[in-house]
């Protein structure tokens, strides 16, 4: 009965901890916290601002097209603001 209540108690904390997961799930697989990496040029008014390679933080959907794009919080710009930065899903990549 100990075993029992033990393995229900680790399924109940794996439930848990997937259906957090679920909530910070975003476009294209991805999830907010994680990391990414620019696998293009990102332009934002016809100005490249992120390079490929620069790493960000996805931060949520993106507020106006939340079924298209995400927002990632880039440290590194070329314009140097402290900007996040709505990107589409096939313009980054998983930091592993």
């Amino acid at each position: 009965a100990e075993k029992e209540a033990k393995l229900h108690k680790l399924l109940e904390k794996q439930r848990r901890r997937e259906k957090e997961l679920e909530k910070r799930k975003v476009l294209g697989g991805f999830f907010v916290g994680q990391r990414v990496q620019a696998v293009t040029d990102i332009s934002v008014h016809h100005k490249v601002v992120i390079r490929v390679g620069f790493v960000g933080v996805i931060q949520g959907p993106s507020v106006k097209h939340p079924q298209e794009r995400i927002n990632v919080y880039f440290k590194q710009r070329l314009d140097g603001k402290p900007r996040s930065v709505n990107v589409l899903p096939r313009e980054i990549v998983a930091v592993v």
